[in-house]
Formats: C-alpha cells, structure tokens, sequence
C-alpha cells in the first residue's frame, strides 16, 4: 500500500494546458455582430411578426438572422458592423408599442444570462438658464436620470437654447426622473424638467416604463382611494410631426364635409393648433394634459412601497452648478421660481419603430 502511494502524483496533468481547436475561433466570429434582446412587456410576442417587420424597418446591407433564444429572449445576428451599429444607434426600437431591450453580445456572455434592464433615450432639459447649458451640467443630469452617454452640442450651436438635449441609459426597473433642483447659488435655485422623446407607455402611479395604470403591481397594496397619479404625459415630448394629410375625396359619415374641411375646423376650434408644418399641442407644460381626465391634484402626497415616493428626495436635492468657464448673467437669467413652462419645438428624430408609440390605449 504505501509503495502504491508513494508513486501517486496529486497535480499529474493538471498543469498541462489545453490549446482552443480552431472551431472555437470560429464561433467567436459568429458572435462579433450579435445582439440579444428581450421585449419589456408580460405579453406574448408572436415572433413571427416581429422578425419580419424588424427586418423590414431595419432593412440591414447585408441582412440580419433573428432566432429564438427562449425565455422571451433573442438573437440579432448581423453580418457587417455598419448594420449592427446603425441599429444600436438608433434605439429604442419597438413592436405593437413593447420597448425592445438590446445588449451587444460580448465574446464569452452568456445571451440567456446576461442583463437586458437599460434602454437608450434622448431626453429633453426645459427650464434650464443658458448659462448653464453645458456638457459638464448635461453629465450630472445624464448620471441622475440614468447613465450618461452624449451631449446634443449641435443644438446650442444652432441657436436653439429652448431647452438642453442629452442621451441616457434609462434602467426601466426604475421609475423615470421628472425634475431636479439646481442651485444657482447659496440663495437661488431653479427646478429643471425632463421630457423624453420617444417615450413609450409607462405607468402614471409608479412612473415605470412598459405597463399601464390598470396593470400597476401597487393596485394590489394600495386602496383605491389611495391611489395616486405622480406622473402624466407631461413627460413625453411631443413629436415634431404633424397630422397626415387628409385625402380631399374622402367626406366624413357624419358631417358630410370632405375629410379637409373637418380637419380645418378640428384645427380652429380644438386643442391643437398648427404653426406651419409642425404640430404645436397647447397644453405643454407640468400641468396635466388630459384636462381632468386624470386626478392629479395630488400628486404630491406620498405613495408609499418600501422607500419610493413620489415626492422623489432625490429630485429635491440639489445639484451643484460644475463649469471650468466663469457663468455668463445667470442670476438675472432665472430666480429662485422656475416659473417658465414655455416648451419649444423638439428636434425631429427619425421614428423608425415597429408601431407608432400610444400612451391613450393604456394596454399592458
């Protein structure tokens, strides 16, 4: 017995290092243009429909391969950089109104591990003195709403200092940021509103993105008379695009009048008003636009589940202002009331989602 252990080697071949067969290198290539995604919604998604209308909008050089991962998971496959990195740049994406999540595929993930919880938005600062308009503000801004990622520079350069644009990694596990307090001075400070382009339906009780008020999990602790509406459509920047262009052969049912006529007079006598080509809504602002639709009159009560409420501290802590330039006439640009909810027209950004993006239906 101990000659047979004396001849025992505990590390034999273990320190022997094993080469990667050429098949591995192989397959790293085939997972250098892949994106894994996931849909944000407790819907199913018939994924026939979905591929084919994502390949048609995206309409890739050199196509793209869409396959079934399971548990409600995707993969993108590309065959060229310029195809993958045009849709990454383009988000976010939707189908039937559901967000769809995308992570570029690293070499060695996991696609059914990895995390798929941020979306990429562009988000709109109103209120903001142009003293301020900067890219070291635009980060702490970017970093409290999510996760920064650019700078609209090109906004300001043109002359268009209505408001502050910003790209963001939103978490949509959280709930979406509305304002934030910034200190002028030890005296002065102003608050500044978010408005996010693009922005799909999102829950007026939670503030989170992908469901709907009736579909709130908060219903299930909360009595109905406690219910509270802490966020509305004020968070959604309006498009830039107008109406269709009604065809003049088509009369209304009821009226009677060519489909023309009835938008003229939808147009003087509504709530809308058109300024050229651009629609113009007439209710921007932190008001709520639905006119009463929606009880928000006390929005700034408490909601309470675990440590959120509505009346979000950290919204109410405020920001320091960071510039390496010395601050040109801020104090008598803004005083301690941000009084100004005058909104301006939003950049036009190219809308290439699956469906148009409709709050009104309120569906999960």
């Amino acid at each position: 017995m101990e000659s047979g252990l004396a001849g025992l080697s505990l590390d034999d071949g273990e320190e022997e290092v094993l080469e990667l067969p050429p098949e591995l290198e192989t397959l790293k290539e085939e997972f250098e243009f892949c994106l894994v995604g996931t849909f944000h919604t407790a819907s199913i998604i018939h994924f026939f429909s979905m591929r084919n209308t994502l390949a048609d909008i995206w309409h890739p050089l050199g196509g793209v391969s869409i396959t079934e991962l399971g548990n409600k998971r995707y993969c993108f496959k590309f065959y060229n950089e310029v195809d993958m990195h045009r849709v990454l740049s383009g988000c976010p994406w939707f189908f039937n109104n559901h967000l769809l999540l995308l992570h570029k595929l690293q070499h060695g993930e996991d696609p059914l591990q990895v995390s798929l919880d941020l979306a990429m938005f562009w988000v709109q600062i109103y209120d903001l003195p142009t003293g301020l308009m900067s890219e070291i503000m635009a980060k702490q801004f970017g970093n409290f709403i999510g996760k920064f990622i650019e700078y609209d520079s090109k906004l300001i350069l043109s002359g268009k200092k209505q408001f502050m644009r910003i790209k963001v990694f939103l978490n949509v596990h959280h709930p979406l940021k509305r304002k934030k307090k910034v200190a002028l001075d030890k005296t002065q400070s102003v608050y500044v509103r978010f408005q996010y382009e693009r922005l799909p339906i999102f829950c007026f009780i939670c503030g989170k993105i992908g469901h709907g008020e009736p579909f709130c999990p908060l219903r299930l602790s909360l009595p109905p008379n406690e219910v509270i509406f802490g966020w509305d459509l004020s968070l959604r920047a309006p498009s830039r695009r107008g109406p269709p262009t009604p065809i003049r052969w088509l009369r209304d049912e009821v009226t009677g009048l060519s489909l023309v006529e009835s938008t003229t007079n939808a147009q003087m006598h509504g709530g809308t008003l058109l300024h050229g080509n651009e629609l113009v809504p007439d209710h921007v602002g932190l008001g709520n636009p639905l006119h009463g639709f929606i009880n928000t009159t006390h929005a700034k009560g408490p909601l309470v589940e675990g440590n959120m409420e509505l009346g979000s501290d950290a919204e109410d802590n405020p920001l320091t202002v960071q510039d390496g330039n010395k601050r040109q006439r801020v104090a008598g640009e803004a005083s301690s009331d941000s009084g100004n909810t005058d909104s301006a027209t939003p950049i036009d950004t190219h809308d290439l989602s699956a469906s148009p993006v409709v709050q009104g239906s309120r569906q999960q």
